[in-house]
């Protein structure tokens, strides 16, 4: 009965206003940033959260944990949790987490900030804690608008440089392009609107924080370049009156990086230590490459190239470093050899069912939803050259 008295009294700081955290030594200052942060927990409707985060209160009341860890160990969760959603990943795989969390650290003698980075560092596929790699791609593509958070993310950058930031009850997010977009938006944004409307709309880049949305609405560019700078109090909104003097699918993506590097500033939503985690793991052009993310591939002169699991990228930088050093020998092989995958620039029909990229003499014809054909095609071009598919390394994700 002590046992249920204890936490209900601890329950009660997630649900009241006037509870408080009965620590010996309490300080007032650190227990309302902590108790904040629960509270964001609440707001997050992160609920698998609760049972971790009770038994972390009452072992810092007991002194059986410092605030650091403590508190820290409350920032790591939300950082957790929201950088998931950002990319996408089930919430269904946060119950096998947290609801064995407090065991799981418990019985590795691991209840601190420094264990549960690296229990969660060691996550993969359903589970992983998204890195800062993946937060910037998802920044670029996901659909920002249907997050429950997205007002809540967009209020932490504002307070990056804003330290009298509204609260979040009197914001609202606002479309730049707009949601019901008008002839004369669509004229100003030209042919790749319907591009823009289907992919880039809802994304991250499209989105901002205004305490104005009605006013702004449908506006046209200047309209609303001109409402912003009347009403500049948003740090967030700087961003359209001094870096832009047009708006289309472009410049969506050059401002979605921009808040991707932002938010990987945000305290709150900090990545993971690196010693935290796994290192890279690598496989190479030797290897199967089905359904797995390649993140980037190293060559055999050891520079590294970014890939992001684009297959048009991905087949670039081979046929590309091939062409830098090996040129003469790749295109003896190509004109002796005739690949099927090889098409002349000027003579040869391409296959409308394959994708293609073009170098300066010959097209590379590949089947654009099958990475592995698409490996053991710059195998040949690979091997022609002399060299070895293991020497090409492969840095994916599970």
């Amino acid at each position: 009965m002590q046992e249920i008295c204890k936490y209900a009294r601890i329950y009660k700081i997630f649900i009241r206003d006037d509870a408080i955290i009965n620590h010996p030594d309490s300080n007032q200052k650190e227990e309302a940033q902590a108790i904040k942060h629960i509270k964001t927990v609440v707001n997050l409707k992160f609920g698998v959260a609760y049972p971790f985060i009770m038994q972390i209160i009452n072992d810092f009341e007991e002194r059986k944990i410092d605030f650091q860890n403590f508190y820290g160990m409350i920032k790591t969760l939300i950082s957790y949790y929201i950088r998931r959603m950002i990319c996408g990943e089930q919430t269904a795989a946060l119950n096998k987490v947290c609801y064995v969390l407090y065991k799981n650290l418990s019985k590795d003698n691991a209840l601190s900030l420094e264990g549960l980075q690296y229990f969660l560092g060691q996550k993969t596929g359903r589970e992983i804690f998204s890195n800062d790699e993946r937060i910037k791609r998802s920044f670029i593509n996901a659909n920002a608008y249907s997050l429950r958070t997205i007002c809540f993310i967009l209020l932490e950058i504002e307070k990056l440089t804003n330290k009298e930031a509204p609260e979040i009850h009197k914001l609202s997010v606002e479309h730049f392009y707009p949601q019901t977009p008008t002839k004369q938006w669509r004229d100003f944004v030209g042919e790749e609107y319907e591009n823009l409307e289907q992919n880039y709309k809802d994304t991250f880049g499209n989105l901002t924080l205004t305490a104005q949305n009605s006013k702004l609405s449908n506006k046209s560019f200047e309209e609303k370049i001109n409402l912003l700078q009347e009403n500049g109090s948003l740090h967030l909104n700087d961003y359209f009156i001094n870096n832009v003097e047009k708006w289309n699918v472009d410049e969506i993506i050059k401002r979605s990086e921009f808040l991707a590097k932002e938010f990987c500033k945000v305290d709150l939503f900090k990545d993971l230590p690196i010693e935290s985690r796994n290192p890279p793991m690598r496989i190479s052009m030797d290897d199967n490459l089905s359904k797995i993310f390649i993140t980037d591939i190293i060559l055999p002169n050891g520079e590294k190239e970014i890939c992001n699991n684009k297959y048009a990228v991905f087949i670039d930088i081979i046929i590309k470093y091939l062409l830098t050093y090996h040129k003469d020998i790749l295109m003896d092989f190509i004109y002796t050899e005739k690949p099927s995958f090889i098409k002349d620039t000027l003579q040869e029909q391409v296959d409308d069912n394959y994708s293609t990229r073009s170098y300066d003499n010959f097209i590379f014809q590949y089947p654009s939803n099958n990475i592995e054909r698409i490996r053991l095609m710059l195998n040949k071009l690979i091997k022609s050259c002399n060299l070895q598919p293991k020497h090409f390394l492969i840095t994916i994700e599970e």
